[in-house]
């Protein structure tokens, strides 16, 4: 048995208190990473199935930036997520944070 004064017992109560709020907001954080992963992917195979837009008489200009368009879009979806299980975090913006 271990005795504790009322003011210890309240500390040790707060802490439980704030480690199970982050363990929730955790979880919470992990379920919108999955989303977020589900989201980019399905993102990815639509870019990856769309046509290159060599279509006769539409003008270059107009296939040439959707085709750029498309390759740098594919381009960021590769650079901002880490591999699969690597446990690193995606690199930050080139402007930095926000």
């Amino acid at each position: 048995m271990v005795v504790l004064a009322p003011d210890e017992y309240e500390r040790l109560a707060a802490a439980r208190r704030k480690l199970g709020g982050q363990a929730a907001h955790l979880h919470a954080m992990k379920r919108e990473l999955q989303q977020a992963r589900a989201a980019l992917d399905d993102i990815e195979k639509v870019l990856a199935e769309a046509p290159e837009c060599h279509q006769p008489g539409s003008g270059q200009s107009a296939d040439g930036e959707v085709d750029s368009l498309r390759r740098r879009l594919q381009a960021v979806l590769r650079t901002h997520r880490p591999a699969p299980h690597s446990g690193t975090s995606p690199k930050p913006p080139p402007n930095g944070p926000g």
